[in-house]
């Protein structure tokens, strides 16, 4: 076992420094405290002037990635709207991914510059511990090295934490704006879309006021015929006469009107048919409605005054 020149007591095997009196041993050719404490803190210095990963830095980096993305939301959209905006997107983003993935196989990405530090600081500081762990001072230095060391690592980890979270959130915001414009242009229909379907809609309300009418007439008809048929007389017609004009009146005033003309002017009741043909006639025309009152012959000639109060 070696013994320490100057107190001579026992050194350990491996270590440098005698753990009595602090004294280095020094060999020719060996490397020095010095010399560790040195390279430690060029190391240190270098990690220093690695910069800090920045988002614009990583801007081309996840293009590879952001782009094809793009060509794809770019192409969805160009086949549901047929826009020629769209089409020219998707090429040109297509076009910028296929260039950027070909550069991303073809140049290799360099070696990590603070991580090669990091290492190379950890040699060192293994011979630093291994020949010169028991010195006080030798141990605090490397100690305060190793921090200063540590903080830069950390920021580093940071930054690219929230740069990865700043890209999480793009890629989410174009996969929501391009997955709810394609569920839009979808749902909306075109211009061209609405004006057809604006006229199947009244060509569908035509047809059904149309059928419409066509039921109320055949069933207006068909009350005429049963009162013709019926063969009622002034007395026991009024009620009848009464509701065939009602019925009539729900598709025709005019057939109203010809129908009071023949069967209920003059006769009783009269003036209760002309009520509601006057009733319709001023929901078209108030004009008509006054005409219809100076043709009338009712079986009262005071009750024209009735029909005029109503306009």
């Amino acid at each position: 076992m070696a013994i320490c020149p100057r107190c001579k007591s026992d050194l350990p095997l491996l270590s440098k420094i005698c753990p009595v009196c602090d004294f280095v041993i020094q060999e020719e050719g060996q490397i020095t405290p010095e010399d560790i404490v040195n390279n430690l803190e060029k190391v240190v210095y270098q990690a220093k002037s690695v910069p800090v990963p920045a988002f614009k830095d990583s801007f081309t980096a996840m293009m590879v990635y952001v782009m094809p993305l793009i060509t794809l939301m770019a192409l969805v959209m160009a086949l549901v709207t047929g826009g020629l905006l769209f089409w020219i997107i998707a090429i040109a983003a297509g076009i910028y991914s296929v260039v950027s993935i070909i550069k991303k196989i073809k140049i290799k990405k360099g070696p990590d510059k603070l991580k090669a530090l990091v290492n190379e600081f950890e040699y060192y500081r293994g011979i630093a511990v291994r020949n010169f762990g028991k010195s006080s001072e030798v141990s605090k230095l490397v100690s305060s090295l190793y921090g200063d060391l540590y903080t830069i690592v950390e920021n580093h980890k940071s930054s690219k934490k929230k740069i990865g979270i700043i890209w999480m959130i793009v890629i989410a915001v174009i996969l929501i704006l391009g997955g709810g414009s394609t569920v839009a242009s979808v749902a909306t229909p075109s211009q061209e879309e609405k004006q057809e379907a604006e006229k199947l809609e009244a060509i569908a309300q035509e047809a059904e006021k149309e059928g419409m009418k066509a039921e109320v007439a055949q069933a207006w008809a068909k009350a005429v015929e049963d009162y013709v048929k019926a063969g009622y007389d002034e007395i026991s017609g009024e009620e009848a006469r009464l509701n065939v004009v009602k019925e009539i009146i729900k598709s025709d005033v005019e057939a109203a009107e010809k129908f009071f003309k023949q069967y209920c002017e003059g006769q009783m009741g009269d003036v209760q048919c002309a009520v509601e043909i006057v009733k319709a006639y001023k929901n078209v025309s108030e004009q008509k409605a006054q005409d219809f009152i100076n043709s009338v012959k009712l079986r009262y000639s005071s009750d024209v005054n009735k029909l005029k109060k109503l306009l």
